[in-house]
């Protein structure tokens, strides 16, 4: 675990470091004691900071070292500069925060990274099929250090990142960039950043309870809260880059309003709050674009409500100004395709999505940090998840009637300003009418995405809404307080370890990415009999080789072969059955031989699945050579040639399945010639058929099921192979 520890340290120190001295002039600007509020959201501000100027400066032509170093040495320039001319804040005061931030990054670390104990940095777990788009992007920005020229691999492709690069490339120059500077693979590079971005916005939100009530009670309350609960969880596992990345940039946008809008602030300092909470909604347009909109939304709102009631226009003109100004200046590589992008994401999830069945009551146990969401109904779960969601949800509605009914005497108690409440209960009653509005729809991949861009709020608006009822600052109280919380903890954290055991598992049972590697004495042009993502970690594990690759044009989503490739020479296999809903080897694999790498042979009479095909179902079974899938209508399969007559034969094992009907008919054909025909009546067969002459490099198959459809479990489908006669 060393091999993630110490990247995942170094990253985290220099995003604080990198936003240190902005924050420590923030905290400056407080009327009275300097908030470690500001401190904790440093690494946030650290992150927010890279992630803007590296993406104008690669948008300029500089590359990963000169952008890291310069940004750097920037910060340290600022860091002396605070030092040098403010006598608040001390520096034991400065010292005091990062210490707290280092010792909550590495609780945040080892509470969340159980699944990464087998394979370290080596960590794959196959979850998303668009991490290797981003993957694909990641090796363009560290070749080129900008989206054009695109490059082509070695091995004969080029990746495919056309769909996303106006919407994930300031994500992806924040991964290139430090994959570079610690020497690592672009994918432990990813999956380290998913994991830095938890203890930064854990911290972030804990900083915010922190400007709001200077309580390390409450404070500590919600940095447990999420780092022992599941809020944050899902994005990260599923690696929803540019969702967890503007996570990280939220709670800035949270505390830029809670500190603007405070009374005490001088004209000059609204006007700075402003063009700060441009820069950052600037910067979160270019990381999470659909994210941003919600908090444009709610910062605006925030304003609108303290900009009427001054009613000094020139101000407000002056500051809008600065707003609109800073964003512009933040998103300018991408601000022209920022809104069509944007428009079309809304539009897209508005139609009905895929996952529109999360819009369930069942839901209820993710938006509340207990677990993921794996059931539509509620009632599905066992008591206790069960009754620790209901309880959290009260909790957050009467956190946010108690924020909202504390607000009109918060005046009188000078350790909260009535404004900062007034800002959270806005958020809080935006981002409740942007649920309703999706659950009631039905829209759950809006209520999905919406709930994890706020996952952070719920934390914050319970502990600062304890602290506003007094049961911070009562021992007896804030010991029941705590153990209420410790429960939740407690539920949360049994589900986590859960959860993470079972990414450690899958993990386990697959394949590491090294096992996908060529052997380096491997020559000619060579063919995968793989599919689906199992075929985009072979692509990508194996794309700066000399060995030259091909396949089909539709079998992977995230890479595209360079035309002029002949065909191949061999074929590669990985004889492993997988685990878990991800079966390496397929159908057309030979029985009884396995090998923990992968194995090459001569392509010429070798099988292989047209791939992907809507009429074949996944593999299924856990051994080599029982393999099977499910078929419905037809599914085309490949001969490598060339053959002459005679000199081969096709063997494939025939099951009549479920959907089958009396009145249909199975047909084998290849080069459209049909060899076969069986009827339900005689299966299950072996059947073997002498295969005719086969003059092309590729020869098309098809199994065919003549009749009316029956659905999707038809004919079952195993050991579709050409053998010497």
């Amino acid at each position: 675990m060393n091999a993630f520890y110490i990247p995942a340290v170094i990253q985290f120190a220099a995003v604080l470091f990198l936003g240190l001295p902005l924050a420590v002039a923030l905290a400056a600007r407080d009327r009275h004691a300097p908030s470690l509020g500001w401190v904790l959201l440093s690494p946030a501000l650290g992150t927010a900071g890279y992630l803007s100027l590296a993406t104008i400066l690669h948008s300029f032509g500089f590359r990963s070292a000169a952008v890291f170093w310069g940004l750097l040495g920037l910060a340290a320039a600022g860091m002396f500069f605070q030092l040098a001319r403010a006598r608040r804040p001390r520096p034991i005061f400065i010292l005091g925060g990062i210490a707290i931030c280092m010792v909550a990054a590495a609780l945040a670390f080892a509470v969340n990274a159980a699944d990464l104990v087998f394979a370290g940095l080596d960590y794959f777990p196959l979850t998303n099929d668009d991490t290797f788009s981003y993957l694909g992007h990641i090796d363009q920005i560290r070749a080129v250090g900008w989206n054009e020229p695109r490059i082509p691999y070695p091995a004969g492709f080029i990746p495919l990142i056309d769909h996303a690069v106006s919407t994930r490339t300031t994500g992806v120059i924040l991964v290139a960039d430090f994959a570079d500077l610690l020497g690592l693979e672009s994918h432990s590079s990813f999956f380290l950043t998913q994991r830095l971005a938890l203890p930064v916005v854990a911290l972030g939100a804990s900083g915010v309870v922190m400007l709001v009530t200077c309580s390390w009670m409450a404070s500590q309350l919600c940095f447990a809260s999420l780092i022992f609960g599941n809020v944050l969880l899902h994005q990260i596992l599923q690696q929803f880059n540019s969702s967890t990345l503007g996570t990280v940039i939220a709670p800035l946008i949270v505390a830029m309003a809670i500190w603007t809008f405070r009374p005490e602030r001088s004209q000059r300092e609204r006007w700075a709050g402003f063009a700060l909470a441009g820069w950052l909604c600037g910067t979160l347009a270019i990381t999470s674009t659909e994210a941003h909109a919600f908090y444009l939304i709610a910062f605006g709102a925030v304003a609108l409500v303290s900009l009427l009631g001054e009613r000094q226009w020139i101000m407000v003109f002056r500051e809008a100004l600065s707003f609109v100004a800073l964003y512009m200046a933040a998103s300018f590589p991408f601000v022209l395709k920022l809104w069509p992008a944007l428009i079309s994401q809304f539009v897209n999830a508005g139609t009905g999505h895929p996952g529109d069945w999360i819009a369930a009551t069942g839901f209820l146990v993710q938006a509340t940090g207990v677990t993921l969401t794996t059931a539509d109904k509620l009632s599905a779960y066992p008591i206790v998840p069960r009754f620790a969601a209901l309880a959290v949800f009260a909790s957050m509605i009467i956190a946010i009637i108690t924020l909202a009914w504390t607000a009109r005497a918060a005046n009188r108690d000078r350790t909260v300003v009535r404004s900062d409440l007034l800002a959270l209960v806005a958020f809080a009653l935006l981002l409740a009418s942007f649920q309703a509005v999706l659950y009631t729809r039905g829209s759950g991949y809006g209520l999905l995405k919406v709930t994890d861009y706020f996952a952070f709020l719920g934390a914050i608006v319970v502990s600062v809404a304890a602290f506003q009822l007094g049961l911070t600052r009562r021992w007896f109280i804030g010991c029941v307080l705590a153990g209420s919380i410790g429960c939740y903890c407690a539920v949360a954290f049994v589900e986590k370890r859960e959860i993470l055991a079972r990414y450690r598992d899958r993990t386990a049972l697959l394949p590491l990415p090294a096992s996908y590697r060529l052997p380096s004495a491997a020559e000619g042009t060579l063919v995968p009999d793989l599919s689906a993502d199992v075929l985009n970690l072979f692509l990508y594990e194996n794309r700066f080789g000399s060995t030259r690759i091909t396949f089909g044009a539709t079998e992977s989503n995230r890479y595209r072969a360079v035309a002029g490739v002949a065909g191949p020479d061999r074929i590669a296999r990985l004889f492993h059955a997988g685990a878990l809903g991800t079966t390496v080897a397929d159908i057309s694999y030979p029985d009884g031989f396995s090998s923990p790498v992968v194995q090459t042979e001569p392509a010429i009479g070798q099988t292989h699945l047209v791939q992907p095909d809507p009429h074949w179902l996944g593999p299924t079974g856990l051994r080599i050579g029982l393999l099977w899938r499910w078929l419905s209508g037809s599914g085309g399969f490949i001969i490598y040639g060339p053959l002459s007559g005679g000199q081969r034969t096709l063997h494939v094992n025939l099951a009549a399945g479920p959907d089958m009907r009396p009145d249909n008919q199975v047909e084998i054909y290849v080069l459209g010639q049909r060899l076969l025909t069986v009827s339900p009546a005689e299966m299950p067969l072996r059947a073997t058929i002498a295969l005719p002459a086969l003059a092309k490099s590729e020869n098309d198959g098809e199994i065919r099921i003549v009749g009316p459809a029956g659905g999707i479990y038809q004919l079952s489908v195993g050991n579709l192979r050409s053998l010497a006669r």
